[in-house]
C-alpha cells in the first residue's frame, strides 16, 4: 500500500502541477507547515516542501500566477510560457514525492517522464479551455474558470494528502476522458494559434481588396462535391473557412464555403461528405471576434444554424459574403 500511495502521490502532484505548479507546491507547503492535515503513510518525503524558502517562493509565484490567470489572453500567453516549465517542475516534484533513496535511478527517470506526461495532459486541457474561453465575447467567464481551477488544485492537494489512492482513481478517469477529447482539444489549440499568427500578419500587411470571390478549393474535394451536384449546377466560388458549430460536421476543422449555382451553398470538410444547403432559405448574421470573424447562417425551414470562422487575413471574403447574403435576404 505504501508503494501505491507513493505512485499515486507522484502522479497526483504532477497532474495538479499541470493546472498550477506554483499553487500546488504552495498548498502542500502550507499543509505541511501548519499541520492542518497529516499526510498519508509513505509520503514523508514531501517534507522537503515544508522548507520556509519553498513556502515563500512558491507563495509569491502562486500570487503572480493568480493575478495573471485572471487576465484574458495574458493567461494564454502565460500558459504558452509554462508549457515546458510545468511538466519539468512536475517531474522534479514527482521524484521528490517518491524519495530519491527508495528507488533505482532508472525507476526515478521513468517516473519523472511519466509525471511530466501527466502534467502535460492537464496543462493541455487547461490551455485549450482558456483559448476557448478567451474567444468568447464576454470577459467574466475567464475569471470564473480560473477560480474553478484554483479550487480544483487546492481540493486535489487536500485529497492527495488524505487518500492518494482515491486521487489516482480520479486521475485515471480524467486521463481516459482526456484521451477521448484530445483530438478536439489539440485542433482547437492549433486553429487558435493559427488565427493568432494570421491576425498578427494583418497588423503588418492589410489584406488585399477583392473584386470577386475566388475559387479556392483542393481538386479532390471539388471533384467529390461535383459528384453530388445536378447537371444544371456548377461551382461559382469557394473560400477557406474553419468550422464552428455545424450539424453533422466536426468543429475546428479546415473547410471550404462553396457557392453552387443557381441556389445552393455547400460546406466541404476534407474526409467528410459535403453539406449542401438551399441558399434561398438562409439568412446571415456576422460577428467580429478578437481572433477571427464569424458568419452564422440560419435556415428558417429547419431552424438550424451553421457557424463558420474566417481568419483575419480573409476579412475581404467575410465582408463580401456577408454583404452578398444580406442583399439576397
Amino acid at each position: 500500500m505504501t508503494e501505491l500511495a507513493l505512485i499515486s502521490a507522484a502522479l497526483g502532484l504532477s497532474a495538479l502541477s499541470g493546472l498550477s505548479l506554483y499553487l500546488t507546491v504552495f498548498a502542500v507547503s502550507v499543509i505541511l507547515n501548519t499541520g492542518w492535515l497529516h499526510t498519508a503513510p509513505g509520503l514523508e518525503h514531501l517534507q522537503v516542501l515544508a522548507h520556509p524558502a519553498v513556502l515563500v517562493i512558491s507563495g509569491v509565484l502562486a500570487l503572480v500566477e493568480f493575478i495573471a490567470d485572471k487576465c484574458p489572453w495574458f493567461d494564454s500567453l502565460w500558459d504558452a510560457v509554462h508549457t515546458v516549465i510545468r511538466p519539468v517542475g512536475a517531474a522534479f516534484l514527482g521524484i521528490a514525492a517518491l524519495g530519491v533513496g527508495n528507488f533505482s535511478t532508472t525507476t526515478l527517470v521513468i517516473s519523472g517522464l511519466l509525471c511530466g506526461a501527466f502534467s502535460l495532459t492537464t496543462h493541455s486541457a487547461k490551455a485549450g479551455t482558456r483559448l476557448l474561453v478567451n474567444t468568447s465575447p464576454e470577459p467574466v467567464s475567464n475569471s470564473i474558470v480560473s477560480l474553478i481551477e484554483n479550487v480544483l488544485v487546492v481540493a486535489g492537494v487536500w485529497l492527495l494528502c488524505v487518500n492518494p489512492v482515491l486521487m489516482l482513481v480520479i486521475l485515471v478517469i480524467f486521463l481516459a476522458l482526456f484521451l477521448w477529447l484530445a483530438p478536439k482539444i489539440f485542433r482547437h489549440i492549433y486553429h487558435s494559434a493559427r488565427f493568432i499568427v494570421l491576425k498578427l500578419k494583418t497588423v503588418v500587411v492589410e489584406p488585399d481588396h477583392i473584386i470577386a470571390l475566388p475559387l479556392i478549393i483542393k481538386p479532390d474535394i471539388k471533384h467529390k462535391l461535383e459528384q453530388l451536384l445536378a447537371n444544371n449546377e456548377n461551382i461559382e466560388w469557394s473560400v477557406p473557412v474553419v468550422t464552428g458549430k455545424i450539424p453533422k460536421l466536426p468543429r475546428n476543422r479546415r473547410a471550404y464555403l462553396v457557392q453552387v449555382n443557381p441556389n445552393r451553398l455547400a460546406i466541404s470538410v476534407p474526409g467528410k461528405t459535403p453539406l449542401l444547403l438551399d441558399s434561398t432559405g438562409l439568412t446571415v448574421s456576422a460577428e467580429t471576434r478578437m481572433l477571427y470573424d464569424q458568419l452564422s447562417f440560419h435556415d428558417a425551414g429547419s431552424e438550424k444554424n451553421y457557424h463558420l470562422r474566417f481568419a483575419k487575413n480573409h476579412r475581404p471574403y467575410f465582408d463580401t459574403i456577408k454583404a452578398l447574403f444580406s442583399k439576397t435576404a
